[in-house]
């Protein structure tokens, strides 16, 4: 393997999830692998939604992928499961002339070309060419006493080929956790899936895989878990709310527990206001606990500590509510509270942060001229950075990326005042504009 390796990140860690990339860099630099940035890769595409656009157009955007990775080396380095699958299935089929020259015909299109000798190389494929003693001499801050649940997840372990040496058994995840001075704690559905892909269809079908997961793990008596895949971190972490409280733990990217054996500061690894489940209770067992400089970047926490709660007297949603329900539903302080004793995480979950119209009736009231807007909008930025957000706003940030326009276009109750068509943005020029994701 070499030390220089070309890298595919995936849509899901570069637009929702970044502090895995931050991790994996760290992780990655550490172990003396450089990684190159290949510019122009699109979604994978995913092996079950985006795989739905037909068979040739699914082969034809992997094999761009792979085409673009091809000058940077004959291997690419994935750091998503199905990304991986994706990817490894299509380097397989594309490694048969006719079907690559069909391919090819497509391509020329863009002015593109895949010739083959491109090898997707997992994550976890890395660590096991690397080996456990090449980690363990990285390790600094060793994770002694944290029991760690291993997930593999099921697009590393399926066929295609699989990710890992023995798919029915594997062992790297849990040689490298001890690798780490960790403890792997064995439980009874180490292989099983954590119900993620059903989540955007059958929410409680996927619930109770997670529930079931989760069981075995309690059981075993684990402090957290630890994985690999970004779409499984998200089921379990930003997902956890679907199961009994007491089933939900921390969970971990295997990226982030090698930067903290490493040595790397746990706030530079930005926990807090990242990962849903708090990791508090995991990092007191290592001796990690983050110093609070995270939450600092965001908030004037001395100058919210200080609030007096007046504006929130005359606040329109207030009143409004008061108005209505003969009382106060909405409670501004109570989210102050929160932010000022560092729990963010639950109201990034929360409707509370939505309820702020940013009318600024709070400054205008505020002896101090600042108000609570700002507050809110952070709040609000956060959890649009973690992919949280009402499907209301969803449509609307959506709306302005493709078209340009906040709303839909209504030619016909212009032609009912015989008014001509309204003036038309160039979506191509906004998108530009904008430039990345509104997740970034």
């Amino acid at each position: 393997m070499a030390n220089r390796l070309p890298i595919f990140w995936g849509c899901t860690i570069a637009h929702r999830l970044p502090f895995i990339e931050n991790a994996t860099r760290r992780a990655l630099q550490t172990l003396g692998i450089e990684i190159v940035d290949v510019e122009g890769f699109s979604c994978c595409p995913d092996p079950l939604f985006s795989r739905l656009l037909g068979e040739e157009d699914t082969l034809a955007l992997s094999a761009r992928n792979l085409a673009l990775a091809a000058d940077a080396g004959p291997e690419l380095l994935v750091v998503c499961d199905g990304c991986y699958q994706s990817l490894a299935a299509a380097a397989c089929e594309l490694g048969h002339r006719g079907r690559r020259e069909a391919v090819n015909a497509r391509l020329a299109a863009a002015a593109c070309r895949y010739d083959g000798g491109v090898r997707p190389l997992h994550f976890l494929e890395v660590l096991r060419r690397l080996g456990a003693d090449a980690v363990k001499e990285c390790v600094a801050r060793p994770l002694t006493g944290l029991r760690l649940a291993v997930h593999y997840g099921c697009h590393a372990l399926t066929p295609s080929p699989p990710a890992v040496a023995d798919a029915s058994n594997p062992k790297i995840m849990e040689e490298t956790v001890a690798a780490l001075g960790a403890e792997p704690v064995p439980y009874g559905e180490r292989l099983s899936c954590c119900g993620g892909p059903l989540s955007a269809f059958a929410e409680e079908t996927s619930a109770q895989l997670l529930r079931r997961k989760m069981r075995s793990v309690d059981e075993a008596g684990a402090d957290a878990v630890v994985l690999t895949c970004p779409s499984c971190f998200l089921q379990f972490d930003l997902r956890a709310k679907l199961v009994d409280e007491d089933l939900r733990l921390p969970v971990f990217h295997l990226a982030e527990l090698m930067c903290l054996a490493f040595g790397v500061p746990a706030r530079d690894l930005r926990f807090k206001g990242w990962h849903a489940v708090r990791v508090d209770d995991a990092m007191k067992i290592i001796g990690a606990e983050e110093d609070g400089e995270d939450l600092r970047r965001h908030f004037d926490v001395e100058s919210l500590a200080e609030c007096c709660g007046s504006c929130t007297y005359e606040c329109t949603v207030v009143r409004g509510q008061a108005d209505v329900a003969k009382r106060n539903v909405y409670d501004p302080m109570a989210v102050v509270d929160k932010v000022v004793a560092g729990d963010i995480e639950p109201l990034l979950q929360s409707e509370e942060i939505w309820y702020c119209i940013a009318c600024h009736e709070c400054v205008r009231r505020c002896p101090h001229g600042r108000g609570l807007a700002g507050m809110f909008e952070t709040l609000r930025r956060l959890a649009l950075a973690r992919g949280v957000r009402p499907e209301a706003v969803t449509a609307r940030l959506d709306s302005v990326r493709k078209t340009g326009l906040g709303l839909a276009k209504q030619e016909w109750a212009r032609d009912e005042f015989g008014l001509g068509p309204a003036s038309q943005p160039s979506a191509e020029e906004v998108a530009k504009v904008l430039g990345g994701s509104d997740d970034e």
